[in-house]
């Protein structure tokens, strides 16, 4: 017969045992499920999420328009009318009214010099500003960036991220319904609230896409993780005392520096 003592101790030890078999065997399930996402999510080099290339031009007025100051607070909608022309865009179907639908800026660039910008923006009655771009460079960086060509038109939030993108060359109709979705997601579908956290703390909402957290998450099911433990106490010689069953933690860190520049890539 063993001492009381000893069969707490096998009890506690098969108890253990038991756990770390269950917690192998719920891990093995997620490595199998998880892809292996070993290099971010092809995408353009202008996406959802990133910010937007600044620059500036000259108005139909003649006066200079520098993006990163002349739009902030509020939803932006950029639309590059391309060889269309506003007024082929009006008779084709499109509503200027539909574009500042919820108080959206509205920023209109057009090929050529102020002089054109200027009889594009009287023949078709535009009642925004619009912008000359000589050579169309703006209007095809943009293009070539996104990946859509003009005529186009980008919805950006009031951090002058871009929110959605959609080529308005077969026409617009179900514009306006797009519009109001892509709105909606630029406001981020809720107010602005005061969050109380115990400083230092830095929160950074939406810096990553969902395919985004999805490659992070398969780095970490499928790469070479350090297993460690969380200090519960100190000894008396000034060590660190840990529970190896207790709170474990295993940790994925990025060594690669390739892959590290990626991840800056995403967030800046």
């Amino acid at each position: 017969m063993q001492p009381a003592g000893t069969q707490a101790n096998v009890v506690e030890h098969r108890f253990f045992a038991i756990i770390a078999a269950a917690r192998r065997t719920r891990e093995d399930l997620h490595i199998k499920a998880a892809p292996t996402l070993f290099e971010p999510p092809a995408r353009p080099q202008y996406a959802p999420g990133d910010h937007t290339p600044l620059f500036a031009c000259r108005d139909s007025d003649g006066r200079t328009f520098e993006f990163y100051s002349a739009v902030t607070g509020a939803p932006t909608i950029l639309l590059f009318a391309g060889g269309q022309g506003l007024v082929g865009m009006t008779a084709g179907g499109l509503d200027p009214a539909a574009l500042a639908a919820g108080g959206a800026q509205v920023a209109t660039l057009v090929p050529g010099d102020t002089t054109v910008a200027a009889a594009q923006k009287e023949a078709s009655g535009w009642p925004y500003r619009v912008m000359a771009d000589p050579g169309s460079e703006i209007t095809k960086g943009f293009a070539g960036l996104s990946g859509v060509a003009a005529p186009a038109v980008y919805v950006l939030d009031p951090n002058q991220r871009l929110i959605g993108v959609r080529g308005l060359g077969g026409g617009a109709a179900g514009l306006e319904d797009w519009l109001a979705e892509m709105l909606a997601q630029a406001r981020h579908g809720r107010d602005q609230a005061v969050v109380q956290r115990a400083a230092p703390a830095l929160l950074v909402p939406r810096a990553l896409e969902p395919e985004d957290c999805a490659w992070l998450i398969g780095l970490w099911h499928n790469g070479e993780r350090d297993d460690g433990t969380v200090a519960v106490g100190s000894s008396a010689g000034g060590g660190v005392q840990v529970v190896p069953t207790t709170k474990r933690r295993e940790d994925y860190y990025l060594r690669d520096k390739a892959l590290e520049q990626k991840l800056l890539n995403r967030l800046m």
